[in-house]
């Protein structure tokens, strides 16, 4: 049995019955025809939409189709066939697609042609459309002209702001009208509180209910403005490639039963020729201008726009080419397959029918909207099971069943009744990745998010205080319940929706436990403290708990001469900036010692190492695949990213060097510890980092979801794994409960211990 299977059966039979208990559900539970459809729709979609290479099939919002086609399925009746809903689904835009019963068919002819005759997708990595990939991932059908997003921010913002004072606990209403006009990309209004205290005041972002209709339509946000309010900023943002329009904005506050109008400048966007006036909008890769054919109101609206570049048809991006002919031929239920082509002649044109038929059914999905849950929920399933199917590359390396996987992740959607519950449903199929970056965003999800006042560690298998705001508990009180339920359990029930490594997961649930995300104003904690057992109930706010003081960013533990000479120094790398460390380079190297902690991620000094070595040395090595065929089969095909060259500096550091990490060390600071710990820089002392490294590769969701999964593969200068595993310390050791109490940093503490050893035989 594979390494992770136990896990995912005992997670698989957990969730189901959380979902049952614990969660808001729908009683019934989904019959078996409803689930072979939606998991057989979900296949098919992402065979079509990844890899079906005609120019119809490249018209569809393929996001769109997925909410489209998740209620199509969950709609059905029980006598409609899978084959039957299949095609009616696929057919009206996938040309040659065939849904048939039986064994698979014989390979159809193929022949090699000119790449230049080719159409067919190609993928480096994946490109998803999102901005954040600052375009490492990438994909594109050969011979066909590419209109891409220039390099851009993560979105683009108009907004005003105005003094709060007269506003102070009056409700007021932000309105407007918009639409998207060309997709994908997605509107939302926003508008935010500053306040004198510098807690967080009203904000409301859209996040749960973007803007996606081609219709204008008006939307309005209300509130009621803090007491000790000091500035109202307000606007709209646009996300993702594409455009969108604005008009008639309106601020106002309620005065007794009235609405009364707040002036702002332009409201109408009526003044300004080219861009209007009276707005502040600067984000890279985006324009603002004044559109006159398209408005809702008056003579002008605004149009905020992705720029976009155009480059002429290219043969092909990476080398890698399918066959004319080729098809992909896969079973997506038991009995039933699918058969579409991967590679087409380049100057044919392909119509699953007449031009009318297709527009009308890219229209028709276009126009479906759904706000049920179950909808959204079992769309993005099939969206986000479909991108790692084709494109995760570790699946080798965490070996769970995926297929196994799709069928729970449906079966809990598909009966889900509340955002949190689809949430969940989400969350729980990108913990099965085990990967670290792993991550489902949901920005409603923190909208009422509130903050205890402590911190907490995992430490001898206890949960312990780490920090605490409030007089009542003290660091080192001992946590034996968790709002009545057992700390491990409460963590292992969280734990079963993180994704990564079982560091990574404890040191996620662990700072999880401090926030609460429900809005409730009370916790209640039973707290052992010198074998005596207490409860207490702990007020929520939006205050984050403080943390114990560490030493400064670049510390003095033992001094030393003018120079440096015979100093012991400590370098936070999670706090230090160049500006930090640069003034210190002479007396690092002169020092007789220095402690660096990895305990948190690096701000741009690894340039340090450099100076720890007379040898040449290169970071780990990225990978990303190169892929023209659908799952994964073409994955031994890794593209080798430039590597960081690091050459000898000078002056050279000549004392005894420690790090200190865990498994807080993730991503960048794992390409810093592995590094230290392939050319052996230095002792490690803690725990394994978190094992997860590589680029990220974030999407969007319908709903307003965001998902993050590591795009590209890491591994060790030797070859060996890094995922999951991490960086390995060469001398282990964790912090102890008494360590805690007396507010002592055990491992910093034996980092200066080796040091004192190694001055000790240097005499």
């Amino acid at each position: 049995m594979s390494r992770f299977k136990p896990l995912l059966f005992i997670g698989v039979l957990f969730f189901q019955l959380l979902l049952r208990t614990g969660l808001p559900v729908a009683a019934d539970e989904p019959s078996a025809i409803q689930i072979e459809k939606l998991t057989a729709f979900a296949r098919a979609y992402g065979y079509a939409r990844f890899f079906h290479p005609s120019d119809q099939a490249s018209l569809l919002d393929w996001n769109q189709m997925a909410v489209f086609g998740a209620n199509e399925v969950l709609n059905s009746p029980d006598d409609e066939s899978t084959e039957q809903v299949l095609r009616r689904l696929f057919s009206p835009i996938i040309v040659d697609v065939e849904f048939y019963k039986g064994e698979q068919k014989p390979k159809p002819e193929t022949r090699k042609v000119p790449d230049k005759e080719i159409l067919a997708w190609q993928h480096f990595g994946v490109g998803l459309g999102d901005r954040n990939d600052r375009g490492m991932y990438r994909s594109a059908r050969t011979n066909r002209i590419v209109t891409e997003p220039v390099e851009a921010a993560p979105f683009a913002n108009v907004l005003q702001a105005m003094d709060a004072n007269g506003l102070r606990g009056k409700e007021i209403r932000f309105r407007f009208q918009a639409k998207v006009d060309q997709k994908p990309c997605r509107l939302q209004g926003w508008y935010r509180v500053d306040r004198e205290s510098e807690k967080r005041g009203l904000f409301d972002d859209m996040g749960d209910r973007p803007i996606t209709k081609t219709e204008w339509a008006e939307y309005e946000l209300s509130g009621t403005v803090d007491d000790d309010a000091e500035l109202i900023t307000f606007g709209v943002m646009m996300i993702g490639k594409g455009s969108g329009l604005v008009d008639d904005a309106k601020l106002e506050f309620k005065d007794g039963e009235e609405w009364t109008e707040i002036e702002i400048k332009n409201a109408n966007f009526e003044e300004g020729a080219s861009a209007p006036s009276g707005w502040f909008g600067t984000a890279k890769g985006y324009d603002y201008v004044s559109e006159t054919k398209d408005v809702a109101q008056g003579d002008q609206a605004m149009r905020m726009a992705g720029q976009t570049k155009t480059s002429a048809a290219k043969t092909g991006f990476i080398e890698l080419f399918p066959e004319l002919g080729e098809v992909v031929d896969a079973e997506v239920c038991k009995g039933l397959r699918v058969r579409m082509p991967l590679a087409m002649a380049a100057d044919a044109r392909y119509a699953a029918g007449d031009d009318g038929e297709i527009d009308s059914f890219i229209e028709k999905v276009a126009d479906f909207s759904s706000q049920e849950h179950r909808v959204i929920a079992t769309a993005n399933i099939a969206i986000t099971w479909g991108v790692f199917q084709h494109f995760y590359a570790y699946f080798d390396q965490v070996e769970v069943d995926w297929d196994d996987v799709l069928v729970s992740s449906m079966k809990s959607a598909s009966v889900v009744e509340n955002r949190q519950a689809a949430t969940d449903s989400l969350k729980w199929l990108v913990a099965q990745l085990h990967d670290g970056h792993g991550n489902v965003i949901d920005p409603h999800q923190f909208r009422n998010a509130k903050f205890l006042p402590v911190a907490f560690h995992w430490i001898e298998d206890q949960l312990v205080v780490a920090a605490s705001n409030d007089d009542s508990v003290k660091v080192g009180d001992i946590v034996t319940q968790f709002d009545g339920v057992a700390p491990a359990d409460r963590l292992e029930k969280d734990e079963m929706l993180i994704s990564g490594s079982p560091q990574w997961k404890r040191i996620r649930s662990v700072a999880g436990l401090s926030q609460v995300l429900d809005g409730r104003e009370q916790v209640m904690l039973t707290l052992r403290r010198d074998d005596k057992e207490m409860e207490l109930k702990l007020e929520s706010s939006k205050d984050r708990p403080a943390r114990p003081e560490k030493l400064a960013v670049v510390d003095t533990i033992e001094e030393g001469k003018e120079d440096g000479t015979g100093a012991v120094y400590y370098v936070d790398l999670g706090r230090a900036e160049p500006q930090d460390v640069d003034p210190m380079i002479e007396k690092f190297a002169n020092a007789r010692g220095i402690v660096f902690d990895m305990r948190g991620y690096p701000r741009g000094t690894q340039y340090l190492f450099q100076h720890m070595t007379d040898r040449h040395m290169q970071s780990a090595q990225w990978l990303v695949s190169k892929q023209v065929h659908p799952d994964r089969i073409d994955m031994a095909s890794f593209d080798k990213l430039g590597r960081w060259e690091m050459p000898p500096r000078e002056p050279q550091f000549q004392g005894k060097m420690v790090f200190i990490t865990n498994g807080s060390a993730i991503s960048y600071a794992e390409s810093c510890m592995a590094i230290v710990a392939n050319y052996k820089l230095a002792e490690i002392i803690g725990s394994p980092t978190a094992g997860a490294n590589g680029n990220i590769n974030p999407f969007g969701l319908p709903g307003g979801y965001r998902v993050v999964y590591t795009g590209m593969r890491v591994i060790n200068h030797d070859d060996s794994q890094h995922h999951v595993n991490g960086v390995k310390p060469t001398m282990p050791m964790k912090p102890t409960i008494a360590g805690i109490r007396s507010g002592r940093d055990e491992l910093l503490e034996k980092a200066i211990e080796v040091i004192g050893q190694a001055s000790e035989k240097a005499k």
